[in-house]
């Protein structure tokens, strides 16, 4: 077995292989993205596995709806070919109230003979893993091993990933303390759409906070200008925004965690988070908000969630010496969560 003081990530064929479990359960969603299955495929590799809890989750009409439809009924052939059963996937809308989604994820994370359980947050949406994340590290020891994955995909399409962002608001289980402390620091991922938070920044919304913006590197050539276009964007606004960029790899979420606990001084600084980068790098700021949950001044996690979603999102899925680019990340090991709070 792994030594439960590190906090092991990597490839997700190489973490199977050096943990001594044999057969695990599985959340994940299906979607357009051809990405949206690997995880699974990669695990079904190693043999038969529990129970499954697939979401298919509906956009807002748009024009895109109807390919967005026909995309995602496609791969969820490729989830039901895995083994997935019809009742295993569950169908929700992504406006509206969040109740029947979460509550399918509670069920799922509390049945008591769930043992070992792998996250796929590729085609997630955050406000619902945030949500998911949250809840696995609130339940009891008897949930053993947690790995959380991402597929890397071949590439994103260069038109506007998602549109029509709904307003910020705080994402479920993510609330702000009552009364927010007047020392604060917001925490910016970049990511490739900005999806309203310029307007909000330039609004002075955000005025009285420190602003930390999360800058992905090392990234691919595309990446890198995309996420300068996001930060641009900032720069306009009282207290030059781009002289508070902290370089971060995106991949690597222990160090990313590390820096959001090193730069909110232990989780005594009240942070917002506002999770616009990566996913595995969101994944980062879901482990530091709900470590900190329960102090006096918790961590909040704000998000313009986009309703609409285009349907070449993203095509293909990195291949790295021949084999899919999924990174796996342990965050519960042996019953005990890596990502725990320093007192």
């Amino acid at each position: 077995m792994i030594r439960e003081t590190f906090r092991p990530w990597g490839r997700l064929e190489l973490l199977l292989d050096q943990l001594d479990v044999e057969r695990w359960s599985f959340i994940g969603a299906v979607s357009t993205e051809d990405r949206c299955s690997t995880a699974l495929e990669i695990l079904s590799e190693h043999g038969p596995q529990e129970k499954s809890l697939i979401f298919r989750i509906e956009d807002a009409p748009s024009r895109f709806y109807t390919e967005v439809e026909r995309k995602t009924g496609l791969k969820e052939q490729d989830f039901t070919s895995l083994g997935v059963l019809g009742s295993e996937i569950r169908n929700h809308k992504l406006l509206g109230r969040h109740g029947g989604p979460l509550n399918d994820a509670i069920e799922f994370i509390s049945n008591p003979s769930l043992e070992n359980l792998i996250v796929d947050i590729s085609s997630l949406p955050k406000k619902f893993f945030f949500f998911i994340i949250r809840k696995i590290l609130e339940q009891p020891e008897r949930l053993k091993n947690v790995i959380v994955t991402y597929t890397e995909p071949g590439s994103y399409c260069f038109e506007s990933l998602a549109e029509n962002p709904e307003a910020w608001n705080p994402l479920p289980g993510f609330l702000p303390p009552r009364k927010e402390p007047d020392n604060k620091v917001l925490f910016i991922g970049l990511g490739f759409e900005p999806l309203g938070l310029p307007e909000l920044y330039s609004s002075g919304l955000f005025s009285s906070a420190k602003i930390r913006l999360l800058f992905p590197f090392p990234a691919d050539p595309t990446g890198v200008a995309r996420n300068w276009d996001f930060a641009r964007l900032l720069e306009p606004v009282p207290g030059n925004a781009s002289a508070n960029i902290e370089r971060v790899d995106a991949r690597n979420v222990p160090d990313t965690f590390d820096k959001l606990v090193s730069l909110s001084e232990h989780g005594q600084i009240y942070s917002i988070l506002a999770p616009f980068g990566p996913k595995p790098m969101s994944l980062a700021m879901c482990l530091f908000a709900s470590a900190h949950s329960t102090r006096e001044n918790n961590p909040s996690v704000f998000y313009t969630q986009p309703t609409v979603y285009n349907p070449n999102y993203s095509s293909g899925v990195k291949i790295v010496d021949d084999r899919p680019m999924v990174n796996a990340y342990c965050i519960r090991l042996n019953g005990n969560n890596l990502y725990a709070s320093i007192k």
